[in-house]
């Protein structure tokens, strides 16, 4: 068998069961045609036209077309939507904006369905010999049929259970991540100022204040503040002022970060529970000392906060001080 037959063979036996023709008799026709392109030595493209319009001869219309047809409108939309999704988590990490409904999330369950998808098929191809090598069997076409049909379903319960077992251990492993993984971000306006004049080595400490927004990027386990500190040069002894206000939207939260009124005289973030969906100004007030650093000492602002109440996680903002 020459390659050109071997390919016109698989064409039409892909086109054959999608027309919705009975597996005995998709055997029957492929081995007929083999049968002809074998004595007569002919192009089985020019004898028998293009393998699509050839199947559509032996149609049967049965449900097998439609079923065909909703499986690819459903990948398509699926695709369209993995697009969409994936297009927006890009975009999320460019401008530190939290997607809706946790769009991230189903970006990792279309990419797993899909390679769930391939593996079966690869795997296919592999364990179960091509519809069109039924064309070659000495025994009859229902019983190449039926044992073609064993060996498939064989293969594909297979790989079914792999997927399922592989599933668990993974989404086991996920989860167990997802209680250590930071569920707090910041947008990207971040403002802070230090008072009482350019720091300089060994004179009294500088007071620092800053302003921005924190989020949850998604919903899932509650998250709540337990702390937050200065990273490099927070001065001994002193007690540091943060307030938190919820705004329903990040442009509300970011003009209420633009206006610089802080207002936070205690420690009101600690203990609070972040929901996702809700936006926080943050206001802290702290102090650094300067004996640490001669001219402009760089410094973040650590958020430590718990994940429902059993891991933790740390967010780290970058303050961009000037002195004043």
């Amino acid at each position: 068998m020459n390659k050109t037959t071997s390919t016109y063979l698989r064409q039409l036996g892909f086109w054959l069961r999608f027309q919705g023709v009975e597996g005995p008799r998709v055997v029957t026709i492929l081995l007929e045609v083999r049968t002809h392109v074998a004595e007569s030595s002919e192009d089985p493209y020019e004898t028998f036209g293009e393998p699509r319009a050839y199947a559509k001869a032996f149609a049967e219309g049965s449900r097998r077309r439609w079923l065909w047809g909703t499986a690819l409108v459903i990948a398509v939309a699926a695709s369209i939507a993995s697009v969409y999704l994936l297009a927006s988590e890009v975009a999320s990490h460019r401008d530190y904006r939290p997607l809706p409904f946790g769009g991230h999330a189903w970006v990792v369950v279309a990419v797993a369905l899909v390679a769930a998808l391939i593996a079966w098929r690869a795997f296919l191809v592999v364990a179960v010999r091509p519809l069109s090598s039924l064309a070659y069997d000495e025994s009859a076409a229902s019983s190449s049929w039926r044992t073609w049909i064993v060996h498939r379903r064989d293969t594909t319960v297979a790989v079914v259970v792999v997927l399922i077992v592989g599933s668990v251990l993974w989404g086991w492993s996920l989860g167990n991540d997802f209680l250590k993984s930071p569920q707090v971000r910041a947008s990207n306006y971040v403002w802070a100022i230090g008072s009482s004049g350019t720091p300089t080595f060994g004179v009294n400490p500088v007071s620092i204040g800053a302003t921005m927004v924190i989020y949850v990027t998604s919903p899932g386990p509650k998250i709540k503040i337990v702390n937050l500190s200065l990273s490099r040069h927070s001065a001994g002894g002193y007690d540091p002022s943060v307030n938190i206000i919820p705004y329903p939207t990040l442009e509300s939260a970011n003009r209420g970060a633009h206006n610089h009124n802080f207002g936070g005289t205690d420690d009101l973030a600690v203990g609070t529970t972040l929901k996702f969906g809700t936006y926080y100004l943050l206001q802290f007030g702290g102090e650094i000392d300067t004996a640490y650093n001669a001219m402009q000492p760089a410094e973040s602002l650590i958020v430590d906060y718990s994940v429902n109440d059993v891991a933790n996680g740390a967010l780290r903002i970058t303050l961009p001080v000037t002195y004043n």
